[in-house]
């Protein structure tokens, strides 16, 4: 290469000649220090850009359920050395390439991830309610353990374990204030996402707008004669009906567990061998009593 100066008048000698050479773009090295991390179904990827070869156009990612297959994923993810995706689960083998005009580097190293399926929540704790005139408010804390929570299904029944008064989502928040009707509430919180609703809470009992259940039915005997079950107890004022429950250990229900009306004797046939231990509430429309004391038939 010369150059040569010029005007009106024409143009000069040729200073010195110089040479060079320009060289052809060459593709880049491979990447290194690929790392997966996962969170839940949101895999993660890092690496570093190529020390060597030419400047990088792209990355090219490649993802396979096997070491060195790329059946899953093999496009280019941009010019970032970081990517995040969420992703169905399962394990997967991941390397990355760089990529320029002149052609794809080697392989980085394989990084293996595994994302698992997601679990439903674990059980919130410590639900507490109070009343405030017929304002009700119920709060809890986040289970602490499980799957993230997507939202909170509050139920509220008429009696332990029932949620025949609600029982429907509450959002993601762990605290609720609402209006409500007078009357005695039992109520419990689970979490839920997609993969399911997580064990019940503790629960909490509340008595909104002073109403309150009847007292607990006292004198409850028992007796089994020729085949015959006969009990009996005091009738509790203000009571409109009684719930016996009956089952082969202290405690349970599982023999019987019903509402007998407003009756205070109660007879019925059994089988021979019969045994159970016994209890009666008292019910009226603020709910359940507590169990009486229990009676063991035999």
């Amino acid at each position: 290469m010369r150059v040569r100066g010029r005007n009106a008048s024409g143009t000069g000698s040729a200073s010195n000649e110089a040479s060079f050479t320009v060289g052809s773009v060459t593709a880049p090295g491979a990447p290194s220090g690929l790392s997966a991390s996962t969170s839940g179904t949101l895999l993660t990827l890092q690496w570093t850009a190529p020390s060597s070869g030419g400047a990088v156009g792209d990355y090219v990612l490649e993802a396979g359920r096997s070491s060195g297959s790329a059946d899953l994923y093999n496009n280019s993810v941009g010019t970032g050395t970081t990517i995040s995706a969420q992703v169905v689960p399962g394990t997967y083998f991941l390397r990355v390439r760089a990529r320029n005009a002149a052609g794809t580097s080697a392989a980085s190293n394989e990084a293996q991830a595994t994302v698992a399926s997601p679990a439903p929540p674990g059980a919130p704790s410590g639900l507490t309610a109070s009343a405030t005139g017929s304002v009700l408010s119920v709060s809890w804390s986040a289970p602490a353990s499980g799957g993230t929570v997507a939202e909170y299904v509050l139920e509220a029944g008429r009696t332990s374990g029932a949620a025949d008064l609600y029982n429907a989502s509450v959002g993601p928040l762990t605290n609720l204030t609402a209006p409500v009707a007078p009357g005695i509430y039992f109520l419990r919180a689970r979490a839920r996402n997609a993969a399911g609703t997580g064990p019940a809470s503790n629960e909490a009992q509340v008595v909104v707008g002073g109403c309150v259940p009847p007292a607990v039915p006292t004198n409850v005997t028992g007796s089994l004669i020729a085949g015959i079950v006969r009990l009996q107890w005091n009738a509790v004022t203000g009571a409109t009906s009684y719930v016996v429950r009956a089952g082969a250990a202290p405690g349970t229900s599982a023999l019987y567990n019903g509402n007998v009306g407003g009756t205070t004797v109660v007879t019925a046939p059994v089988a021979a061998g019969f045994s159970a231990y016994i209890r009666v509430h008292a019910v009226n429309s603020c709910g359940e009593s507590t169990a009486s004391s229990e009676v063991w038939v035999r």
